[in-house]
């Protein structure tokens, strides 16, 4: 499969007004408002044909959908970038060496959780209904090729295109690598930012949540709790990293890309969505163990569990 990343073109304008909110349709493209400190800057991106690396899975919606879109709005400064009409905060992450040919990227503050993928569904107009993983089994393969499905509970699924009862700030999960891609490919057609949103590679997961010698994301101190299900994406602020990252353990473990083919080689970037790899315990974990770098993999792309979602980072073109 060949890798499409949608080039948009982009004209900078720097404007002296303040606080403009709205989003307004130009011939030809669309000007997106982005607030930063001091300043206003508009970006106009051309309208082209969208080229979407990873097929999405679930259905078009047929009439109206459920969910409303605001005008997409960026507000940033140095250390963070704020997708104000998702809710979608993202924290600078420094490196202590390139990872990626980067020095460092920006993290979602949480995972991506049901209310956030609803409106990425609406605006994409598709529909999920999860019905007919009620009767998935549970038992895991015995091969790292085989694909497994594992619902913990049937609260755990959308239904006719509603998310979970009660679980809007609850992060998403039962989703692919390849749906984590196309979310993250709906958020660089979106907003005209000079970089690309991507789900985080796994040595960069690893640095976020443990920096370069921390033994938990949160510090030195071992912690035990219990849950059976998800919680919500702000639950535990006193679990979050010194840079601000929530749910870096106990919520859902998150899907990272690798180059890793698990066999000591590698793969090349079209290979990529081909794998699942995952970072980080769930709430199915009791007991925090000190820092890990890997948790799991296999080589099947279709896999999903109830315990298992995903957060986003962004890296800028600037920051290589």
């Amino acid at each position: 499969m060949n890798v499409s990343n949608e080039r948009t073109i982009i004209l900078l304008l720097i404007v002296s007004a303040l606080g403009c909110k709205e989003t307004i349709q130009l011939e030809g493209g669309t000007r997106e408002t982005i607030e930063l400190e001091g300043d206003t800057r508009e970006h106009v991106s051309e309208e082209l044909p969208k080229l979407h690396q990873v097929k999405n899975q679930y259905p078009l919606k047929q009439g109206s959908v459920a969910v409303e879109i605001a005008p997409a709005k960026i507000r940033r400064d140095y250390k963070s970038i704020e997708l104000v009409d998702l809710g979608i905060k993202l924290r600078l992450i420094r490196f202590n060496k390139p990872i990626e040919g980067n020095f460092e990227a920006y993290f979602s503050e949480t995972e991506i959780t049901n209310q956030m993928y609803a409106k990425y569904l609406a605006d994409m107009n598709l529909i999920r209904d999860d019905s007919g993983l009620a009767e998935a089994s549970t038992v895991m393969p015995g091969s790292t090729a085989g694909t497994f499905v594992a619902v913990d509970s049937p609260d755990d699924l959308w239904r006719e295109g509603s998310m979970p009862v009660g679980r809007e700030d609850h992060p998403v999960s039962l989703v692919t690598v390849g749906q984590g891609i196309a979310f993250c490919e709906w958020l660089n057609n979106r907003y005209s930012l000079d970089g690309k949103f991507r789900l985080p590679f796994s040595e960069e997961w690893v640095f976020a949540a443990y920096g370069t010698d921390r033994q938990f994301p949160w510090g030195e101190e071992e912690k035990t709790w219990y849950s059976d299900t998800t919680h919500s994406v702000h639950a535990y602020p006193e679990l979050q990293t010194p840079d601000g990252l929530l749910g870096m353990w106990g919520n859902v473990a998150e899907l990272v890309l690798s180059r890793s083919d698990g066999y000591g080689g590698t793969v090349d970037d079209d290979e990529i969505p081909f794998i699942t790899k995952w970072q980080g315990a769930s709430y199915r974990d009791r007991k925090a163990d000190p820092r890990q770098d890997y948790w799991g993999y296999t080589h099947s792309s279709q896999c999903r569990q109830s315990d298992r979602g995903f957060r986003v980072c962004f890296v800028s073109k600037m920051d290589k």
